[in-house]
């Protein structure tokens, strides 16, 4: 089977109008239903939004069930009536809307989130699963084809919001907003299917670590601004009643909607680097959050990891995550601006709610130029933003060192080994390190690819760290703090995780061993075994690791190991750079 896209064709084409006028005029004639799907699906063929191979008549919603769906264009239900009851500007028929929402339901409770149109070949409306009970008649969730003559109209509304067909939109800030934004029907769609997961899985123990360290870090990174009654006691709690109740609500709409931000993130920078998510996504879909195949193609490592957001993997997810691939391959993203995934993060939360949590950004233009003006000597000076948010100032100080680079005839290795030395980021707030490090990736991209047509594998990890850059989180006081570095759990047995000094300050060591320790003890292996594996030979080095090993296997044996790896490793990062020169 073929998978090359039919050819659009122009809006001045009259097989356009001649499609969308048959199609009238079944509708005005009151005929069959099936009269109008074979109109409309000559319409979807003849426009080049679909491959007469990608359209199927009379198809069970799931697996099992003894209804048919009139008509499913790739992934897409169409339900077709003579009049769906929009009449006037009146809504449609209840139990038309009924219908097609049950079969989404069918579908999604089978793995497979699609989107749903209700049509009489004039009125077409727009459903989903977990869409509002209320339906709404305004463009984009619903459209009305008057003339025929306008039919592009009518492909352009199926294309971006009801069909999703692919194709190599150019990355920019409206298209970026229009796809990916709250007024996409397609966020919305997603929205709520995460949230369902969400609801569904809270209470499971690897979720609930993750929703607390994810709390936890957005509070030191914005203090009491915000949501500041989580937390309290119970009295206070019980006191408070609803007001306690919808902080907690926000909190996870909050949570919900930084994970959707940080798989789409990710999915672009895949796609950056000419990954085929969509392919990956069909084959395995969990690897579009750890990030596997990027490190296998690139080398780079600290870009996608099971860090916070990857709890979709756990829950059954997955085909919310090939939807959400299906929907970043529509773009073209391998000339992705730096600012993309800080573009991506202003379409998801609005500027009121920026506001409210008092985040600001930093136009790339002045960015641009203070790092001009105080970055005079790129290739010999350090760049550390202590606090980079979505990695704007980072994204500019690695395009200056790399236009610097270019001037002094290193091999491309060289170039991005001093690279990856010479700009640093670190931030405390969960999502603007995936934003960073995304900004970072994007910028560097060009010295990346130079070391991979130059026959090298990258072979770097990023240098923007999850992190607390004053150092408060974490014991740096006593008699023994000169030697090691203790991270409090905050459970019940108060464990905690202590680190050699002198281990953290060999960085890439470190990370190696965390990895491997995490690994082992994910399979049930001997995580012991890491500290040879790792040339942990220093007596003392080993004795204070033996410990925390076995303080992450008592933790993964009560199903709260899963973050830790991830968050000690990134946490203790800038003591490394504090005593580093």
């Amino acid at each position: 089977m073929t998978t090359e896209r039919p050819p659009h064709i122009t809006a001045e084409d009259p097989r356009g109008a001649q499609a969308a006028a048959e199609i009238l005029r079944r509708h005005a004639d009151g005929e069959l239903e099936a009269n109008i799907t074979s109109a409309v699906r000559n319409f979807l063929t003849i426009t080049g939004l679909v491959r007469d191979d990608e359209v199927v008549e009379e198809a069970p919603p799931a697996e099992g069930s003894r209804q048919a769906v009139d008509l499913t264009a790739l992934d897409t239900f169409v339900e077709f009536k003579r009049r769906i009851g929009l009449a006037s500007g009146g809504a449609p028929n209840p139990q038309y809307v009924e219908q097609l929402d049950d079969y989404l339901a069918q579908s999604a409770k089978q793995g497979r989130v699609r989107m749903g149109v209700l049509t009489d070949g004039k009125h077409w409306l727009l459903r989903w699963p977990g869409a509002s009970e209320e339906v709404r008649l305004t463009r984009p969730y619903a459209f009305t084809l008057e003339d025929p003559d306008r039919w592009f109209t009518l492909h352009e509304w199926l294309r971006d919001y009801a069909l999703g067909v692919p194709e190599s939109l150019k990355p920019n800030r409206e298209e970026t907003a229009k796809h990916f934004g709250q007024g996409s029907p397609s966020y919305q769609r997603d929205i709520a299917t995460l949230k369902a997961h969400y609801q569904e899985n809270a209470g499971k123990e690897t979720i609930r670590v993750k929703r607390r360290l994810w709390y936890d870090l957005l509070r030191t990174a914005l203090g009491e601004v915000a949501y500041s009654t989580e937390g309290i006691d119970d009295a206070v709690r019980s006191a408070m009643g609803d007001r306690f109740a919808e902080d907690i609500q926000e909190m996870d709409d909050l949570f919900v909607r930084h994970t959707y931000l940080s798989a789409v993130i990710g999915m672009v920078v895949q796609a950056s680097f000419g990954i085929d998510i969509q392919r990956l996504a069909e084959t395995d879909p969990a690897d579009l959050l750890s990030g596997r195949q990027l490190r296998q193609d690139t080398g780079l490592y600290g870009v996608l990891e099971s860090d916070f957001f990857a709890w979709p993997n756990e829950v059954g997810g997955q085909p919310l995550l090939r939807t959400l691939a299906r929907r970043v391959a529509r773009f073209d993203w391998t000339e992705a601006p730096a600012d993309t995934a800080a573009t991506l993060y202003e379409t998801v939360i609005p500027p009121e709610e920026r506001r409210h949590l008092g985040e600001y950004y930093t136009p790339a233009w002045l960015a641009r130029a203070m790092i001009r003006e105080l970055v005079d000597d790129p290739l010999n000076q350090r760049v550390l933003d202590p606090a980079c948010g979505s990695g704007t100032f980072i994204a500019e100080a690695v395009s200056h060192f790399i236009a610097a680079a270019g001037k002094t005839g290193w091999e491309p290795m060289e170039v991005l080994s001093r690279l990856r030395e010479a700009v640093t980021g670190i931030d405390v707030h969960p999502v603007a390190v995936h934003l960073a490090r995304a900004a970072w990736t994007l910028a560097a991209r060009p010295a990346i690819n130079a070391a991979a047509a130059a026959g090298h594998d990258a072979s770097l990890s990023i240098p923007v760290y999850l992190g607390d850059a004053l150092q408060l989180r974490f014991d740096t006081e006593g008699m023994f703090a000169q030697h090691t570095i203790t991270i409090s759990v905050e459970d019940d047995e108060n464990t905690e995780l202590a680190f050699p000094r002198s281990l953290v300050e060999r960085a890439e060591a470190f990370d190696s061993l965390m990895g491997d320790i995490s690994a082992y003890i994910e399979r049930g292996d001997d995580a012991f075994l890491s500290l040879d594996d790792n040339h942990i030979d220093d007596p003392d080095e080993r004795r204070t690791v033996e410990e925390t090993i076995r303080a992450m296997q008592r933790l993964h044996d009560r199903g709260r190991n899963h973050i830790w790896a991830y968050y000690t490793r990134n946490m203790v990062r800038p003591v490394a750079l504090s005593n580093s020169r």
